[in-house]
C-alpha cells in the first residue's frame, strides 16, 4: 500500500492515519498501531524539516509485510544523510542532546530502524515492528499446508474434466497459488478474457476439483493463431499441497486422449517446456512428444512456488510436437549443412519429409523484416519475408536498433515453403544468428529457427533436459552455437 503526499508539516496527520490504517489491516493491536504510527510521525517530520525549503515535490510511504514484520519505507529526494552521524539521545543528558531525540524514539518504538542510500533515487527510511497477529497467521498457515499436503498425499480423488467459462476466476487463482504473476501466457490473469477464449474454443482447459469443488489442478490447450489444427499444451498448474497426486497424471493422460479424439481437429500438440526443472519434460515425454528447437533465452525464470531455482540464467524453452494422426508428407527448403540432421528429427518423429532446393538470387534491395517485440522479456522475433542482397547488414542495423532498446534476444523465422537465398546460412552466421531448431506454422508448413544472444550470460549447461534425442538436439545446437563464436 502506497501514500504519496508533500514535504509539509500539514501532511503528518494524513501520514500518521495511513500508517495506522494500515497496521490495523494487517491485524496489528492498538498498543503496536500506537507504536508503529508514532515511529512514522518522528520519522516523516524528520524528512519534512529537512527538504529544501522553497521546493515543490511529493514522497513516498510504502507498507508491506514480510513474515511476521510490518515494514514501512519513506522515500524521499531531500538532503543525504549520513548515517555514521545520526544524532545520539542520552537520557542522563536531555539538553545536551535533544536532536538525537527522535531516532532515540524511533529506535524504541521499532525492532528495526535503518537509512538505504539510493543514490540517485534519493534515501529510504526503513521502519519495522513486529505484528503478533501476523507471527499467530504464519503459524496457523504452516499448520493448514501441513494439513493440505497430507490430504494430497492420501491420494484424494479428484474429478477431472473439461473447464467451463465459469470457471475462469478459479484458474485464475490458480495461476496465482502455481506461479504468483511471472507466467507469460497473461489470459490466465484476467478471468473475463479466459472465460472467452474458452466459451469460442481457442482455449482448451482441463481442471482437477475437490470434492468441495475448488479447482486444484489444470493443463489446457491454446489453438494456434496460424492453424486451428495446432494446439500448444501448457499452463500445468497444480497447488502447491496437491503436487504429489495423481491427479496430475490422470488430467495430462485426459489431455492427450482429447487430442486423439479425431472430431477434436488436432493434428500438431506442441509445448514449450521449461528447461529451468525437468518436472514437465518427464511428461511430455511419457506421451510421445519430440524435440526439434531451442527457444533460447526467451524471458526470465518463472517463479514457480514452493520450488527453488539457483540459476540467474533467462529460461530457455524446449520445443517439442506431438502427432495424434499421421501427417502427409511435409516439403521442406533447409540449407544444405541442417539437412541431416532435420530428416533425423523427422524420421525419429515419424513425420514424412521431403527436401527440395529451390534457390533464390536475392535483388538488389534492402530485405523486408517484419519485427514482433515482447518488451517485457527483452525479446525480438524477426520474420524474414523477403531476402535482400545484404542481408547481413539488414540483420545488423535491425538489431543495432533494437540494443538500443534493450533488447537483448533476437529470433529469426525462415519460411520453408519458400525458395532460400543463396548462401543464407553464411550470411546469418556473419550477422551472430545459428540454428536452434524448425517449428510448423501450420502442418505442412514449418519454420527454421535461428538465435542471437546479446548482453547477457549464457550456458547451455544451465539448460536441463532429459531424454536421448532431446540431448542430441541440445549439443547440435549447441555446436552451432560455438561455430558463429569464431565469426
Amino acid at each position: 500500500m502506497i501514500l504519496k503526499t508533500i514535504y509539509e508539516l500539514k501532511a503528518i496527520p494524513v501520514i500518521r492515519d495511513f500508517v495506522a490504517s494500515v497496521a490495523g489491516y494487517y491485524g496489528a493491536n492498538a498498543h503496536e498501531r500506537d507504536e508503529i504510527k508514532l515511529a512514522a510521525e518522528e520519522a516523516a517530520e524528520h524528512i519534512i524539516e529537512n527538504y529544501p525549503q522553497g521546493q515543490q515535490d511529493y514522497f513516498e510511504i510504502f507498507c508491506d509485510v514480510d513474515n511476521n514484520m510490518l515494514r514501512v519505507v519513506l522515500s524521499n529526494m531531500g538532503l543525504p544523510v549520513n548515517k555514521e552521524d545520526i544524532p545520539s539521545y542520552k537520557v542522563d543528558k536531555p539538553d545536551e542532546s535533544i536532536d538525537g531525540l527522535k531516532f532515540f524514539l524511533i529506535k524504541k518504538l521499532t525492532d528495526n530502524f535503518y537509512f538505504l542510500n539510493l543514490g540517485t533515487g534519493g534515501w529510504q527510511t526503513v521502519l519495522e515492528k513486529k505484528i503478533l497477529a501476523l507471527d499467530e497467521q504464519e503459524n496457523k498457515t504452516d499448520n493448514e499446508n501441513n494439513s493440505d499436503t497430507e490430504v494430497a498425499n492420501s491420494r484424494e480423488s479428484l474429478q477431472i474434466s473439461l473447464a467451463g467459462p465459469d470457471d475462469a476466476f478459479e484458474i485464475t487463482k490458480l495461476a496465482y497459488f502455481t506461479y504468483r504473476y511471472s507466467y507469460a501466457k497473461t489470459v490466465f490473469y484476467y478471468p473475463e478474457m479466459l472465460s472467452e477464449a474458452i466459451r469460442n474454443n481457442s482455449v482448451i482447459s482441463f481442471v482437477g476439483k475437490t470434492a468441495d469443488g475448488e479447482i486444484v489442478i489444470h493443463s489446457s490447450y491454446h489453438r494456434s493463431p496460424y492453424s486451428r489444427e495446432i494446439v500448444e499444451a501448457g499452463a500445468l498448474m497444480s497447488n502447491p499441497a496437491y503436487r504429489k497426486n495423481s491427479g496430475l497424471l490422470r488430467i495430462v493422460r485426459t489431455q492427450i486422449q482429447f487430442s486423439k479424439v479425431k472430431e477434436n481437429n488436432i493434428s500438431i500438440v506442441e509445448s514449450n517446456l521449461v528447461t529451468a526443472h525437468t518436472g514437465s519434460q518427464r511428461l511430455t515425454k511419457a506421451n510421445n512428444f519430440f524435440p526439434f528447437a531451442l527457444k533460447l533465452s526467451v524471458h526470465e525464470r518463472v517463479n514457480f512456488v514452493a520450488m527453488e531455482d539457483i540459476s540467474e540464467q533467462r529460461e530457455t524453452l524446449l520445443y517439442s510436437i506431438m502427432t495424434p494422426f499421421e501427417l502427409q508428407e511435409v516439403a521442406l527448403n533447409i540449407p544444405g549443412p541442417h539437412k541431416q540432421f532435420v530428416g533425423e528429427l523427422f524420421d525419429i518423429a515419424g513425420i514424412p519429409v521431403s527436401f527440395t532446393n529451390e534457390i533464390m538470387h536475392p535483388e538488389q534491395v534492402n530485405s523486408k523484416l517484419v519485427v514482433d517485440k515482447k518488451n517485457e522479456d527483452k525479446l525480438a522475433t524477426i520474420f524474414i519475408e523477403k531476402a535482400g542482397d545484404n542481408l547481413p547488414g539488414d540483420l545488423k542495423k535491425v538489431t543495432r536498433e533494437l540494443n538500443a532498446e534493450n533488447f537483448i534476444t533476437f529470433h529469426i523465422l525462415i519460411p520453408t515453403w519458400k525458395p532460400l537465398s543463396t548462401g543464407i546460412e553464411e550470411q546469418l552466421n556473419s550477422a551472430g544468428f545459428f540454428f536452434s531448431g524448425i517449428m510448423p506454422r501450420t502442418p505442412d508448413k514449418w519454420l527454421l529457427l535461428y538465435s542471437r544472444i546479446d548482453s547477457q550470460k549464457f550456458d547451455f549447461d544451465n539448460v536441463k533436459i532429459i531424454g536421448d534425442n532431446a540431448e542430441k538436439l541440445k549439443e547440435y545446437i549447441t555446436s552451432c552455437y560455438d561455430k558463429i563464436l569464431n565469426y
